[in-house]
């Protein structure tokens, strides 16, 4: 029981460590966009003296702001859906926090490609209810 209670600190530590060092990147404790107001920091970084997000970054730079990602990692299954710049920023990123040998499955294992399968549907799912108490 407590092997459970300290894994799960040492994620969201690695997670917060990930956060401070980017709001320390961006220079500020609340990032937005200067183009749409985006304000996730894994979505934004800096572009000359503006905060911009990946989306805005794209559009200005001629580049579609939609990407394929694969939501049980590229190691366990090709599968991609094409979905925003920035939520697959933030999709990516919750996969860091992922145990490394199912995110890289170096064994090709079934069991790890159905963990993967699962923690990529319950990342998507973690999105889309920050997204709706986000517009909600």
């Amino acid at each position: 029981m407590n092997d459970k209670k300290t894994s799960r600190k040492r994620k969201t530590g690695k997670r917060d460590i990930r956060r401070e060092n980017r709001l320390q990147r961006l220079g500020t404790r609340e990032p937005m966009c200067a183009n749409c107001g985006e304000n996730d920091s894994v979505a934004l970084t800096r572009h000359a003296a503006d905060i911009i997000c990946y989306e805005c970054q794209a559009k200005a730079s001629n580049r579609s702001p939609i990407e394929r990602h694969h939501p049980a990692g590229r190691n366990n299954d090709p599968f991609t859906i094409p979905i925003p710049g920035n939520d697959h920023r933030i999709l990516s990123d919750l996969q860091r926090d992922w145990p490394q040998d199912t995110l890289r499955n170096p064994t090709d294992s079934p069991l790890r490609k159905a963990a993967a399968t699962m923690r990529g549907f319950l990342d998507m799912l973690r999105l889309l209810s920050s997204l709706s108490t986000k517009e909600g």
